[in-house]
């Protein structure tokens, strides 16, 4: 289905052609953008039969710039030159403070230059309700919210917001005056202000025009500057505005994309107002997709259906979400191998702009001191694929160390020599430098990464040492968080500009791209509230009632503008696919754009039923696969090897294997038999472990030393618990200094309560004597078979050995030996069974008691086994019975390794992923 109607730039020829007489040279055609400009040569081109002088055709920035003395500068760049100006009111006030004021500032000024505001009378407006009310007539409800605005600055006493914002408001006249005199003095332009050099110069003279036409095209919200432009190139020329509108929009009185054209009905005619998207035959297929990369996949299997090569360039892929690109790109059916992107891809989603975000994390995250690092934030950076390959090797050994050592803060003379040379600010290095330097390293040819990567990292590091003077005239009034922040808005303005053939091939591009266009086919992709229209919120010093009043861009004006492009995209297209996230993120929730939804709701009515339209949802196919059970046979060296190794270890079997057995026997053999490792993680957010070993380390430092213990001992003891908190912590978290904020804070306030619980309660049970704590204890049972295990302390109290363990968990306690040795819920009360055999071994004739300090329940006292009785040797030789059972069956080659039948087990199992639980 291709639509016949005549496209927009054919139309601009047929009018030059009509109007010029056939003398084309004394045309200057402008329009939105380049790319338009471009295939606007093509189109004419293809209708001039003989040799002519081709008239001007050019995009509105070169049109600016070619009419422009000076170029103007880009915002940031403006924003660094805005500072003088800001400190000429408020010289106490640094960059830092500045930085945050002075994009929105930025944008307010350039937005009074656009729309040719007079300034005086729009800050004096703010400050003189009468004043304003007469000039442009406020009804008494618009003056109650101008009232109630500043009735938030009124009160006696403001918060700090308020008092920030209106005293740079009331300085904000005088800040504005400065930068414009102070831009006139060193030639600075910015956007709005070349607007007015350039009318100025038409006026005096200094600029003229050599052509007698001036054709704007494609235009659609066009400013007071662009207004009073074109009226004095009038004086000199021939203007005339040439708009492509449609009736759709244009005659519905409530349609958005048709209100600035319904503005110029009133005052104007114009030449392009078409009734394509009501008599045209179309199609519009609305795809539903979860999740964005869904949209890429399904987006490369609708080309792959509608794409033809002889007709490439008729075929569009739209793109509102520029993080789309490289799932698109990535996606396209292999039969497309002529394609031209008409937009950047955005550099803060690459790896290159990705790792120096890492890099700013890592920097940033060391909580002022800058000879350490934090450790998730260190891994993230060692493991990131940009990481140059020569420093790898260094990278896997230390991630190793940190997992294998749980370091939470890694100092400087724990990095391996390369790596801390390649990571470390040396002192009297900027920022900037500093991220320079890693730039020209992953730039490096030697790098082995992708070429778009290097050639990535090679812009960016160009693109920033542009700025490194600037951001030298402010280094002393700047902090070095400031100073990443502006790297990485730099970072995130930068785009890769993508090069191919515009005339031949698919055409990928973002909705701005795409006006003065047409396509006969179209593939729009991420039609998302949020996305299309995007989110028009933008912070403003000029309060919305005072912007509505004189007239500047407000939040209805830009969703118009998308509406607009959206629709006049549809006018000549024939086959139209919408895709949109039924997923959605943040706050969408899957919401599809208002667009659609009208598309839904009127397109059938209003087109005299020649558009079909079709909306579907399509959703990821699963895979249904039959389970089949895990089972590992045994062979008789697999157990001779794991027997020896226990032999030559010295170790044996801990009460922790022999638990994992019991839990599931397909756990044991992955960790104890094929040596599979758990995956070692450092959390942002200390866990339960890692708790657990600072409570253990805690309690060790308490009472190291002591030996008979009474009521007086606890003196000294109490007055140690803060210092024997800190000391831990170093250890377990290897770090030279304490760490007291956040979620460490908390940990510390709790063990310290904790501590404190378990000496009442020791107290209380004086007297006793301590024989040791953290106590490795080997043995052999009658059989020969090695076993060991660390008993957290041991102690004497009326004569009777306490073999005793601390517990942060949750833990229940039992002496039925069928349920210790088949149901881990009692792998606390099997432990202790354990550890009482395993000094019975050592001490044949001693009396046990076995008990667990259980920290949530401290108050009932310690959970002792077997009712607070003595341990028996018959309840020993019980249980050393049922554990020569289980390692015979440990060791059985006829039973193999099978998974649990509990599936309640596997939910926190580390291997669950192997056996797809």
């Amino acid at each position: 289905m291709k639509c016949q109607a005549k496209s927009f730039l054919s139309l601009v020829a047929d009018k030059l052609h009509a109007t010029s007489n056939g003398d084309l040279a004394k045309a200057c055609v402008v329009f939105p953008t380049r790319r338009a400009a471009l295939l606007f040569r093509t189109v004419l081109a293809d209708q001039i039969k003989r040799p002519v002088i081709a008239p001007e055709i050019l995009s509105i920035t070169d049109f600016i710039d070619f009419l422009s003395p000076v170029k103007p500068l880009d915002n940031l760049s403006l924003i660094f030159h805005l500072y003088k100006s800001y400190k000429s009111q408020f010289p106490e006030e640094s960059f830092d403070q500045f930085f945050y004021w002075g994009e929105m500032m930025l944008r307010d000024f350039n937005d009074i230059s656009l729309q040719c505001i007079n300034s005086d009378k729009l800050f004096a407006s703010m400050r003189n309700l009468g004043e304003i009310d007469e000039m442009f007539g406020f009804t008494e409800n618009e003056q109650e919210e101008i009232k109630r605005l500043w009735s938030k600055f009124s009160m006696k006493e403001p918060g700090v917001i308020e008092t920030s914002f209106f005293k740079t408001w009331h300085k904000l006249p005088m800040v504005y005056n400065h930068f414009l005199d102070y831009a006139g003095k060193n030639k600075i332009v910015w956007e709005g202000k070349a607007y007015h050099e350039i009318i100025s110069g038409l006026k005096n003279g200094t600029i003229q025009i050599n052509r007698e036409f001036v054709y704007f095209c494609g235009f659609y919200h066009i400013t007071k500057i662009h207004q009073e432009l074109a009226e004095e190139l009038k004086r000199h020329v021939t203007v005339e505005f040439l708009y492509d509108a449609d009736e759709y929009y244009v005659k519905d009185d409530a349609h958005e994309a048709g209100e600035v054209f319904r503005n110029l009905l009133v005052s104007r005619k114009f030449d392009f107002i078409t009734a394509n998207l009501k008599s045209l035959k179309r199609k519009i297929t609305i795809t539903g997709c979860p999740m964005r990369e869904m949209q890429a996949k399904t987006a490369g299997l609708v080309l792959k259906e509608i794409y033809n090569p002889a007709e490439g360039s008729r075929v569009a892929v739209v793109l509102p979400d520029e993080k789309m690109l490289l799932p698109v790109l990535n996606s396209l059916p292999d039969q497309i191998d002529i394609f031209n992107v008409t937009m950047g891809f955005p550099v803060n989603y690459s790896l290159t702009g990705d790792f120096i975000a890492s890099l700013c994390d890592l920097h940033q995250g060391c909580q002022g001191n800058p000879l350490r690092f934090f450790s998730p934030n260190l891994i993230k950076l060692l493991n990131h694929p940009v990481l140059p390959p020569d420093l790898r090797l260094e990278a896997r050994q230390l991630i190793k160390k940190i997992n294998i050592r749980q370091i939470l803060w890694v100092q400087e003379g724990d990095l391996p020599a390369r790596l801390g040379e390649f990571l470390m600010i040396r002192q009297g290095n900027s920022i900037t430098d500093y991220v320079l330097n890693i730039l020209s390293v992953l730039a490096d040819k030697s790098v082995v990464v992708s070429e778009l990567e290097k050639s990535i990292a090679a812009f960016v590091n160009k693109s920033l040492a542009a700025y490194k003077s600037l951001l030298h005239l402010v280094s002393n009034e700047m902090s070095t968080v400031t100073e990443w922040k502006i790297i990485l808005k730099i970072i995130s303005w930068l785009r890769i500009p993508f090069s191919g053939e515009p005339i031949a091939g698919l055409q990928i591009m973002g909705l701005l791209e795409t006006r003065s266009l047409d396509f006969d086919k179209v593939v729009i992709l991420c039609a998302n509230e949020g996305t299309l229209p995007s989110s028009s919120f933008q912070q403003s010093f000029i309060p919305y009632i005072i912007r509505r009043g004189f007239g500047m861009s407000l939040p209805a004006d830009r969703d118009s503008v998308t509406a607009y492009h959206f629709y006049r995209l549809l006018q000549r297209a024939s086959d139209i696919h919408i895709f949109y996230d039924t997923e959605g993120s943040d706050f969408s929730e899957g919401e599809m754009s208002r667009f659609i939804l009208q598309l839904l709701y009127e397109v059938s009515s209003k087109t005299d039923n020649n558009t079909e339209i079709v909306h579907k949802i399509v959703t990821a196919r699963l895979a249904e696969t039959d389970e089949q059970p895990i089972v590992i046979s045994k062979t008789s060296g697999m157990l001779a090897e794991f027997r020896e190794k226990l032999r030559v270890s010295k170790q044996g079997l801990s009460a922790s294997a022999l638990s994992s057995y019991i839990n599931c026997k397909l756990q044991f053999y992955f960790r104890y038999i094929a040596h599979i490792r758990e995956l070692d993680e450092i959390s942002e957010i200390p866990g339960p472990d890692v708790f657990g070993k600072l409570l253990h380390e805690a309690i060790k430092n308490l009472y190291d030393g002591q030996a008979g213990m009474s009521e007086s001992s606890f003196n000294d003891i109490e007055r140690g618990m803060e210092p024997a908190v800190s000391q831990a912590e170093k250890k377990i978290y290897n770090d030279s200094q304490e760490t007291k904020s956040g979620f460490y804070m908390l940990n510390h306030q709790i063990i310290l309560k904790l501590i404190k619980k378990v000496l009442q309660l020791d107290k209380q049970r004086v007297p006793f004597e301590i024989l040791g704590l953290e106590v490795e204890v080997k043995a052999n049972l009658r059989t020969g078979f090695p076993v060991s295990g660390i008993i957290d302390r041991i102690q004497k109290k009326s004569g009777i050995i306490e073999i005793l363990d601390y517990k942060t968990g949750q833990a229940e306690t039992t002496s039925d030996m069928k349920k210790l040795f088949s149901d881990p819920k009692y792998k606390a009360s099997f432990q202790l069974f354990f550890y009482n055999l395993l000094v019975k071994t050592k001490d044949p004739v001693a009396q046990t008691k076995a008990g667990l300090y259980m920290m949530r329940e401290l108050q009932e006292g310690i959970a002792f086994l077997n009712e607070g009785e003595a341990l028996s040797q018959q309840i020993a030789d019980e249980f050393e019975q049922n554990l020569n059972l289980l390692i015979e069956e440990i060791f059985n080659v006829e039973l193999p390794f099978t998974q649990t039948e509990d599936r309640k087990r596997c939910e926190y199992c580390p291997y669950k992923d192997i056996c797809k639980r």
